[in-house]
């Protein structure tokens, strides 16, 4: 049983690597789905395949979990009394167990992260290089036929589109439209975020091979502020390595350079900067005006979340739950955080909160929110580690 346990379990990690890019699920459309008359993928309830494989892992897991690590009795306690005050300010309580379903997943995703051990996270690693394979295989042939493939394609998620399709995110070079890159993804952006944890993950597992479609990826999928974070990613790992080869930091310097010019020859969609300001201006002023929140699934600005992960969980959950937050930090501890910016690791830490700065997929897209959760649990398994060191 016990030799079972130990084939099975690294086999379901990897799997969950394999499948994490996926977005294959089944959707359902209860009225709280539809924004005046308008389906609304964000607010629909859906069971993904992802979903499945996370809880046949976690159950067992579950049976053996000691203790969560830096969380008292006294927090879990104030969250209990939050989400039910929660529950009690938002208009629709079907969407809200669904929302706080989604902020479940990323907890249970950390859980499950956090007690895991080397051979499981190695199969969860192995499966993310086989699915960054596959994704690099899809976005080529998408931009290749400027347009989704479906057929095998639509297991894994696919969605139907073409160039023409309405508020299909293009570029422009040379006065030529392009699709950009999309592979299983709902957005470009929502791909190159993920890519990038992905490559800085490789990196600090000292596996090369393991980047080299990430950065393809991040790459085609012309985000510029994912490309500019990789770029600064990339020069903050790399000039570290061949200190006394000039040649060598040379070339880096170079290609970073030349990915950076490469920015300016393209223009992505107009507007977009002032779509966010002014969705950034509404979030503000309903924070101001519901400081205790305005219920979870309330972040929407013209059909679209709030382009910043800060200020649509300030909508959520208002002052009091950014107060909550920094409590919760705080309770974490000065020296814990201090140990954390010296690992490596922290760059995990630094992706999500520059990138969820002008986005919001880390807290409303499956792939992105359940990537968010592994991170967590593998830097508070790594902290875990060093304060048992000690």
């Amino acid at each position: 049983m016990q030799n079972l346990r130990k084939f099975f379990f690294p086999l379901l990690f990897f799997l969950f690597g394999f499948l994490l890019p996926s977005q294959l699920g089944k959707h359902f459309w209860p009225p709280f789905a539809f924004v005046n008359g308008v389906r609304t993928d964000y607010l629909a309830p859906t069971v993904y395949l992802t979903d499945m494989l996370l809880l046949l892992i976690l159950i067992p897991k579950l049976f053996s979990l000691q203790n969560l690590p830096g969380v008292s009795r006294k927090i879990l306690g104030y969250l209990v009394v939050g989400c039910i005050f929660l529950f009690f300010i938002t208009s629709d309580k079907l969407l809200f167990v669904y929302r706080a379903w989604q902020y479940g997943k990323i907890i249970l995703t950390a859980i499950v992260f956090y007690t895991s051990n080397k051979t499981e996270r190695t199969g969860f690693l192995c499966g993310l290089f086989g699915a960054s394979l596959y994704t690099l295989l899809l976005t080529m042939s998408q931009i290749y036929y400027q347009g989704s493939l479906q057929g095998f394609w639509w297991f894994v998620g696919e969605r139907l589109f073409s160039i023409t399709t309405p508020g299909i995110s293009t570029i422009t070079i040379a006065g030529k439209t392009i699709l950009r890159g999309y592979g299983t993804f709902a957005h470009p952006n929502s791909m190159a975020g993920f890519f990038l944890i992905v490559y800085a993950l490789g990196v600090i597992s000292n596996l090369a091979v393991f980047t080299i479609p990430a950065i393809l990826l991040i790459l085609l999928s012309f985000s510029k502020a994912g490309i500019i974070m990789f770029a600064l990613i990339f020069l903050g790992f790399e000039l570290q390595k061949h200190v006394g080869c000039k040649w060598c930091q040379f070339t880096k310097i170079n290609f970073v350079f030349w990915m950076l010019t490469f920015l300016l020859l393209f223009k992505g969609s107009p507007g977009t900067i002032g779509e966010r300001f002014h969705g950034w201006q509404y979030a503000v002023m309903s924070i101001l005006q519901h400081p205790l929140g305005s219920g979870l699934a309330n972040y929407l600005y013209q059909g679209q979340p709030i382009h910043s992960i800060l200020l649509l969980f300030g909508m959520e959950f208002g002052l009091i739950g950014l107060i909550g937050l920094i409590g919760l930090i705080r309770h974490i501890g000065l020296i814990s955080l201090m140990r954390l910016i010296r690992l490596r690791e922290f760059i995990l830490i630094l992706i999500i909160l520059s990138t969820g700065f002008v986005d919001h997929y880390w807290l409303t897209i499956q792939q992105n929110m359940l990537l968010f959760g592994v991170v967590i649990g593998l830097i508070t398994a790594r902290l875990s580690n060093l304060e048992t060191a000690r």
